[in-house]
């Protein structure tokens, strides 16, 4: 059974021998868990790998270049197309440069889809993806439509999150790597450790012990985690960066 946040929390308790209830304290137990699992979401976006599928829409307007994507979780884009009739779809290719005129001609190919969908190279345009200095997403479509009203689907992967966004009862990204996650912050953490009866000397040497076992474990869980990332053989079908402007 896929663990809460919340029961991840306790499981931190845990693999820390149950420390002193402030040492370390709820809020950096919950702080080091949320940085694990916004590590983990930039190593699989950094794989390139289609790890998540989310989607969105765009719908162009005539002479309007830019649409904001108002999205807080968007991550890196993975392949976009637009409808030309039933069941007929256009890919539209990525482009890391804002400023290149789509005007270069591709080949024409036609790809069938195991859902019965015939994905066709489309001849002109391309979608840059890009962050305003003020975070702002957005995606350029290139040239600037002529026509209002065309529809593209964006697939991309889940991307970094607010902290506002995470909630303690919600099952992160990922529940299969919930040990990955525990380990990383106990071992994170055990510096902080306090727990009741000891001394001073009582307490490091808890900590030196609890440090040797939660490193063995943790090198175990990156293991695992980068077999994982090796693991998802799906073929990207776009690469692109953010640029800023």
């Amino acid at each position: 059974m896929a663990l809460s946040r919340e029961e991840e929390f306790s499981r931190v308790r845990e693999l820390l021998d149950f420390p002193k209830a402030q040492r370390p304290t709820p809020h950096q137990i919950v702080s080091e868990l949320i940085r694990c699992e916004q590590f983990m979401t930039t190593q699989l976006n950094l794989s390139g790998r289609p790890w998540t599928d989310n989607s969105t829409t765009v719908t162009s307007v005539a002479g309007q270049a830019e649409y904001t994507l108002d999205l807080p979780a968007f991550g890196k884009p993975f392949v976009a197309y637009r409808a030309l009739a039933d069941n007929v779809v256009a890919q539209i290719p990525f482009t890391d440069w804002p400023g290149e005129l789509a005007d270069q001609n591709y080949d024409f190919q036609v790809i069938p889809t195991s859902s019965g969908l015939t994905m066709l190279t489309d001849q002109g345009e391309k979608l840059a993806f890009l962050r305003k200095a003020d975070g702002t997403r957005k995606v350029r479509i290139m040239p600037i439509p002529e026509v209002a009203g065309r529809v593209y689907t964006i697939h991309y992967a889940t991307g970094r999150q607010e902290w506002s966004d995470f909630e303690l009862s919600d099952v992160p990204v990922l529940p299969e790597l919930t040990d990955y996650r525990t380990t990383r912050t106990a071992l994170a953490l055990v510096a902080r450790s306090e727990w009741d009866g000891l001394d001073a000397d009582g307490n490091r040497r808890r900590r030196d012990e609890l440090a040797k076992m939660l490193a063995a474990q943790a090198a175990e869980q990156t293991g695992l985690f980068e077999r994982f990332i090796r693991s998802i053989q799906t073929e990207t079908v776009g690469h692109v960066g953010y640029w800023y402007e």
